[in-house]
């Protein structure tokens, strides 16, 4: 699910993003479990080496399986921009291909590095920017923005295109990499083929401005969303249409807005163009249409607004390489550009194709095992694992038993065998307000997150717990406040507004089990890991 923000009121919005920069910048290992046809998968790496863990501690193999940074720290993640963060000992820093410390490992929160700068956090209160030998570049007087660390596709950045969009009360500003103020506005969109959608004041129009702050398309739009190949949605008079970047009107404002979606935190009823077409609702039927607006065919799947508050019942995604993931009655498939079926529906979970191969899932017993198909249907490897990554560098991340990382080529060979990832289980103990709790099903550990059973969580924060069966969704509330999350689906939410996690909800031994300190922050309670007991301590007010 590809989250959108526009729905929501500013001080929301911004509590969600604040809460997603919180929760990510302490991802052990961000990118390798998928769970819903449209997420955006994680930029792995871009320095051809893969975080490995053995004995509980992580480092870095390159592409023939050689270890070639030792594993020695609590977390990493994976090289971007020449850096990778790493964890130990309760604080952050980088290091460099080599593996030598090249920021000093003292901070609370850090971000990848960007443009030659990262985001840091000191005492968790402001953040600022250093440069690639820990120096401040600008110092920390910013609060987390809830703009200025998601671009389009929803990943954590900072600086881009030379700007980088903080908060500052009620407006984002543009800050150059000195730290001046560039520009100013009252709500800003996310970057895409140079421009951002821009409003000055609350009850102002879009319009898209440069990195420089300048209006290049004069403020005049309802909403105005990202540019994808060329063109933009934007809506006027309760009508979506799209535009080029010289602000002329390429496909009239003509198709209905639905803003009951609104109310879930997305837009399912149109989309960006992909691959020269658009998806859009015509006549009560997900359908295509050209850069002309000309309709170039209409698939048999009715659109739906979801009653779920999770995701629709009906869904059609983007095309990748020729095909699009299609979701109907539970199960998806893949349609072709003529608007035929060529892989049936059979998979609870299915991804855009990339390089010829794309992820899917099916239910086995009480999980979902995943593996990847060819463009014909073919089974290229077997749908064998609790988890997987899309292939980088020619390689993928995969999960046996939720415990193990193994790696793969193309062929399904293992270039890291899972049993190299030693990581010995010692029961996770638990403690609320200074009492230890007892579960029935013990927590686990899965892709670095401590997973334990809803219902014996819950009731001990207070919430009550609701779980509804046909959506495989379970409820948490509290003093009015609700929680709901989906069985593998790494979108949230919270009082029905739209919040990403590093890992889902899922069904194990029988039983319902949630990331234990995503719904115990999601309460206000305050939670700490301690790695070397394997011990959680959460304080609840």
């Amino acid at each position: 699910m590809i989250m959108k923000i526009t729905g929501c009121s500013k001080p929301m919005r911004k509590l969600i993003l604040t809460f997603f920069f919180l929760i990510s910048i302490i991802i052990i290992f961000p990118g390798i479990g998928y769970t819903a046809g449209e997420q955006k998968q994680a930029d792995f790496n871009d320095d051809s080496l893969f975080p490995v863990v053995q004995e509980r501690k992580w480092g870095f193999m390159d592409a023939s399986g050689q270890v070639v940074i030792k594993p020695q720290f609590s977390a990493i993640r994976p090289f971007h921009d020449g850096m990778a963060a790493v964890y130990f000992n309760g604080k952050w820093g980088f290091i460099d291909p080599q593996g030598n410390i090249a920021v000093k490992i003292q901070y609370d929160g850090v971000l990848n590095f960007h443009e030659g700068l990262a985001a840091v956090m000191s005492g968790w209160a402001n953040f600022g920017y250093i440069d690639k030998t820990g120096k401040y570049v600008i110092p920390p007087k910013f609060a987390v923005g809830y703009h200025g660390f998601t671009d389009s596709e929803d990943e954590i950045i900072d600086f881009r295109n030379g700007i980088a969009v903080v908060e500052n009360g009620d407006t984002s500003q543009f800050i150059n990499p000195k730290g001046q103020v560039v520009a100013e506005f009252y709500d800003v969109g996310s970057w895409s083929e140079g421009l951002i959608a821009a409003v000055g004041s609350r009850d102002g129009h879009f319009g898209y401005v440069n990195n420089q702050g300048d209006f290049v398309i004069k403020p005049q739009f309802d909403m105005a969303f990202p540019f994808y190949e060329g063109l933009a949605v934007v809506i006027i008079d309760n009508k979506y249409g799209y535009i080029d970047k010289t602000g002329k009107i390429i496909i009239k404002p003509q198709f209905e807005v639905d803003y009951s979606e609104l109310s879930h935190g997305d837009f399912y009823s149109f989309r960006r163009f992909s691959e020269g077409v658009a998806r859009c609702v015509y006549q009560g039927y997900y359908s295509f249409i050209d850069k002309s607006g000309k309709i170039v065919f209409k698939t048999n799947v009715p659109y739906t607004v979801f009653p779920s508050a999770i995701g629709p019942e009906t869904d059609v995604g983007d095309f990748r390489e020729g095909l699009a993931w299609v979701k109907q009655n539970g199960l998806c498939g893949y349609l072709d550009k003529s608007g035929q079926m060529v892989i049936q529906p059979q998979y609870v979970v299915a991804f855009p194709f990339k390089n010829g191969l794309a992820i899917v899932g099916k239910t086995v017993g009480d999980t979902v095992k995943y593996g990847y198909i060819d463009r014909t249907g073919k089974s290229i490897i077997e749908l064998q694992y609790e988890s997987v990554g899309e292939f980088q560098n020619g390689l993928a991340a995969v999960w046996v038993d939720y415990e193990r990382l193994g790696y793969i080529d193309r062929t399904g060979k293992y270039i890291w065998d899972p049993d190299k990832s030693t990581w010995p289980v010692d029961p996770i103990v638990v403690t609320l307000n200074g009492k230890q709790m007892d579960f029935d099903t013990p927590p686990v550990l899965r892709n670095g997150r401590t997973l334990v059973p809803v219902r014996a969580i819950g009731e001990a924060l207070g919430a009550d717990v609701e779980w509804d069966e046909g959506i495989q969704t379970v409820y948490l509330t509290i003093n009015g406040n609700t929680v709901a999350l989906v069985i593998n689906d790494k979108t949230a939410l919270i009082n029905n507004q739209p919040v990403d996690l590093d890992e889902p909800a899922g069904i194990i031994n029988g039983r319902t089990m949630v990331p234990l300190r995503f719904i115990s922050e999601a309460f206000n309670a305050k939670v700490n890991w301690d790695g070397q007991t394997r011990s959680v301590t959460i304080t609840s007010t």
